[in-house]
């Protein structure tokens, strides 16, 4: 028992609840950099394709800004008004640019472990500050996964962009060669491409991460066979618990099935010593269903019950032992019983027909509704 409490020998995979409830405490699998390093992929890729247009633009700003005459900065109001229209084509292109990788990121970021809602992620842990657990953190198995993890990153991106600025050399040589302002814009596209290469190498390194993020997540959310016998009592109830509550609701049913004896169709007897009472409404119940039934004492006062009531009292032995024995109060009549209980209700039909119409009353037939064998006790 105590083997299983321990970490190593969490082997089992976690159960829905369990990563249920870890959601609900802010417990996901996240990869910290995917979104940045798909702001850095969308960054890149409007540079490059955005660039010329971005020049431009700063281009027409310093051309604006050095033709202001020099006397408008006396006027402080006109100097505002005449930088403002400097200004602002840039600004417009900033906030679409600043908002759209915003946007960009914050979807990335629910890309794996979606929307989650939780203030436990956030609320205060002395935990957290102990040195000695953040050095085991270190060399725990995310902390190497992180080293291990810098490293391809250092070694992919720098091996991808060796490999680009050795296909490129010539044109780089070229640049010595170039007259302005065509080497600047030859220059800034060639920056471009190497920026947005080298950030799709980062970008791909961080998608390879994004499957062990995953694994290790549920890893840590595994549980061990007890953790599991413990969910399971949680979820159905402790045996004992169960028992007792049971135990209660029959003592409860039994108080009160004497209220219940004068609306039942038919008592069935032992003769003597058992007595079971059910009820049938058609159309409202799916089969008869036993309301009250007892042994001895409680036998006998349900038989007065009945009889002080009009309810058609029917000897049946072997029918009466099986329901006081595998039928709960309040239970439907099981479907091995149907034929037998079908063929007392016939007969109870009957009875009460005869003595509506003054006639006399039929006879118990011979068979006294036998149950199966399986079930006669």
């Amino acid at each position: 028992m105590a083997d299983d409490q321990g970490t190593e020998n969490k082997t089992e995979e976690p159960t829905g609840r369990r990563l249920s409830k870890a959601r609900e405490e802010g417990s996901i699998a996240r990869s910290r950099e995917l979104p940045s390093a798909v702001m850095l992929v969308t960054g890149a890729a409007i540079v490059f394709w955005g660039g010329t247009v971005a020049a431009s633009l700063l281009e027409r700003m310093v051309a604006a800004g050095l033709s202001i005459d020099p006397l408008v900065g006396r006027d402080p109001a006109r100097l505002l008004v005449d930088a403002w229209a400097v200004v602002r084509p840039a600004l417009g292109i900033i906030i679409v640019f600043g908002g759209g990788i915003a946007v960009i990121g914050t979807l990335s970021a629910l890309l794996v472990g979606g929307l989650v809602f939780s203030w436990r992620p956030v609320m205060p842990d002395l935990a957290r500050l102990n040195p000695v657990q953040g050095f085991g953190r270190l060399w725990s198995r995310d902390g190497l996964v992180e080293i291990l993890k810098s490293v391809i990153k250092l070694l992919g991106v720098a091996a991808v962009a060796f490999w680009w600025l050795r296909g490129e050399t010539r044109n780089f040589a070229d640049l010595a060669r170039a007259g302005w302002p065509g080497g600047l814009w030859q220059a800034g596209s060639l920056l471009g491409q190497l920026f947005l290469v080298t950030s799709i190498s980062l970008a791909v390194v961080v998608l390879l991460e994004v499957p062990y993020r995953i694994w290790s997540h549920r890893q840590d959310l595994r549980m061990s066979r007890q953790e599991l016998r413990d969910e399971a009592r949680e979820i159905e109830g402790n045996p004992q618990t169960k028992r007792r509550i049971k135990q209660t609701r029959r003592k409860v049913a039994r108080a009160r099935m004497m209220t219940q004896v004068p609306k039942a169709d038919v008592v069935l007897t032992n003769p003597t010593h058992v007595s079971v009472a059910l009820r049938y409404q058609q159309g409202e119940m799916r089969a008869p269903r036993l309301i009250a039934k007892g042994a001895g004492l409680v036998a006998l006062r349900i038989r007065e019950v009945a009889a002080a009531h009009d309810v058609p009292i029917v000897e049946a032995p072997p029918l009466a032992r099986s329901l006081n024995r595998y039928v709960e109060i309040e239970d439907e009549v099981p479907v091995a019983l149907y034929r037998a209980v079908a063929e007392v209700l016939a007969f109870v039909y009957r009875l009460r027909a005869a003595r509506a119409a003054g006639k006399p009353e039929p006879a118990v037939p011979s068979a006294s509704f036998d149950p199966p064998a399986e079930l006669r006790v």
